[in-house]
């Protein structure tokens, strides 16, 4: 009995130092991570701009409403394609129908169908911003009596995107250093990195009404682009 008793005690002073090993081993290869939002915010300039040109037409009866509209519309392509404008950048799309009513409640005949309306949307991409103000007046002329809005982007924004995702890193980066500083660690290695959000911001021109004796003498002037990125880095401090 006391030879099995002095065994057990051997067996607990081994154990003691290679528990206190095994802890000090776990202890030691704890990794200690970061977690940071990386953001910027690059600027350009556009080269490009998509206009949307509104044209409505009403008349007696759906067919001279249509007749009108397809008039004015082929106007506006002619005339665009006179400006050098290649045929692939001018589109038409949105075309509906709809009845127009007597909104006048005082008679006997409210809301009775008074005509039919045709609406028709061209689309005109440019490449030279310059053209803008000639686009419209030539579709004033033409007979257009909308611009729906006014786009400006880029042709290429690979490039610029690229630059501000490797922006948001380095600003993530910098974020991490300097909060390992604060705890007295060094950043050593990433773990991780994931793209949260990426968008082109641009200020766009509302819709507004066109008439024939309207002038565009003042060209419009687009602002800059905003390029943004936002990337979430997990690093490793030690």
């Amino acid at each position: 009995m006391k030879k099995i008793t002095f065994l057990m005690f051997i067996c607990t002073l081994l154990w003691l130092p290679l528990s206190t090993v095994q802890a000090e081993s776990v202890e030691n290869t704890a990794i200690h991570t970061i977690s940071v939002q990386g953001n910027s915010s690059l600027t350009a300039t556009p080269d490009q701009a998509d206009i949307s040109i509104g044209i409505t037409t009403t008349a007696a009866t759906a067919n001279i409403a249509a007749q009108e509209n397809a008039v004015i519309a082929n106007d506006i392509q002619t005339n665009l394609a006179a400006l050098g404008i290649a045929k692939d950048k001018i589109h038409t799309k949105n075309y509906t129908f709809y009845p127009t009513y007597n909104n006048n409640t005082t008679t006997d005949h409210a809301n009775e169908i008074t005509g039919y309306a045709a609406d028709n949307t061209v689309s005109v991409t440019l490449d030279d911003i310059a053209m803008l103000s000639d686009v419209i007046d030539s579709s004033i002329k033409s007979g257009a009596n909308k611009v729906n809005s006014i786009n400006f982007t880029m042709k290429n924004p690979k490039d610029m995107q690229q630059k501000a995702l490797q922006a948001a890193i380095k600003d993530a980066r910098e974020k991490a250093d300097s909060i390992a500083k604060a705890l007295g660690k060094h950043v050593t290695n990433v773990v991780s990195v994931s793209e949260n959000n990426s968008y082109i911001e641009s200020r766009n021109f509302a819709s507004f009404s066109l008439r024939k004796s309207d002038g565009l003498s003042t060209p419009i002037e687009p602002d800059e682009i905003h390029i943004n990125s936002t990337v979430q880095v997990q690093f490793i401090m030690d």
